[in-house]
């Protein structure tokens, strides 16, 4: 998951031909469609024999489109900034557009930039930098238990759910909670990532080292879960393939249930 510039009307059209020049109005166009001016000059030479000739040129300038009234409320549909009455339009390639209150953490001056469910009919929404609250970088985190900027899922060039959380990777977690891993709300689209202990995650729990061994994960298993190529989900399974089951059985593969409204459900990999 560009933007066509807001501009302005363009500036009457004005024509001169020879000794006479007359003036028209410019014409302003719709909010799709771009405004034109264009001016002719002409000009006249007399050569050493008597001759005389003339030569003309032609410039054409388009300008942008003219500005969008804005309109949408929070959380309307929507497809430029302009449209909005935040300025915000976040959009999702593949998913579309929200009017929200940012894009980014520099929206918002008191935290970060919360994004919306891509998925859910939301808009996105500044915060405080509280723990489990969206961000882009660690700077906007507040809570000094919750300081590292982590993503929890990704889907590269589309979105990247990224919170204010406990730790980002391992190494920033010791003692008897050894992994960071992450805990995900699916129907609000938000989580945080916590250090936590050996087997605390169930079967079908996301987990963050797909396909591989995790020992965070009850199973001990991450597997993997790949939707179309775009978004790739670790979550604690049973197996990475047929020789992690018992004789007769094979793996089948971790999958996602996306459902009507974005990702629903999750279910790691299982031997039958």
């Amino acid at each position: 998951l560009a933007l066509a510039a807001c501009g302005d009307s363009a500036p009457a059209g004005t024509i001169t031909d020879g000794d006479t020049s007359d003036s028209e109005a410019g014409t302003t166009a719709g909010a799709s469609s771009s405004s034109t001016s264009s001016s002719s000059t002409s000009s006249s030479s007399t050569s050493s024999d008597g001759s005389s000739s003339t030569t003309g040129e032609e410039t054409t300038v388009t300008t942008g489109a003219p500005a969008c009234d804005p309109f949408l409320e929070f959380a309307d549909v929507c497809e430029e900034d302009c449209e909005c009455l935040s300025g915000h339009c976040y959009s999702v390639p593949l998913v579309g557009g929200s009017c929200g209150e940012c894009k980014v953490d520099a929206d918002c001056p008191d935290g970060g930039c919360t994004i919306p469910n891509p998925w859910g009919g939301e808009g996105s929404m500044c915060n405080g930098g509280e723990a489990g609250k969206g961000c882009q970088t660690d700077e906007v985190c507040s809570d000094p238990s919750a300081p590292f900027c982590a993503t929890l899922i990704e889907a590269p060039g589309l979105f990247s759910l990224m919170t204010c959380s406990e730790c980002r990777t391992d190494a920033d977690c010791g003692g008897a909670t050894p992994n960071c891993a992450p805990e995900i709300d699916l129907d609000t689209f938000t989580g945080i990532m916590r250090c936590m202990p050996d087997g605390a995650l169930m079967q079908d729990q996301p987990c963050v080292k797909p396909d591989a061994l995790d020992p965070v994960c009850e199973t001990g298993i991450c597997s993997l879960a790949n939707v179309q190529n775009v978004l790739e989900v670790g979550i604690c399974g049973q197996c990475l393939s047929d020789a992690d089951c018992q004789p007769g059985e094979t793996c089948e593969d971790a999958w996602i249930d996306l459902g009507g409204s974005g990702i629903e459900d999750l279910f790691g990999s299982v031997c039958m």
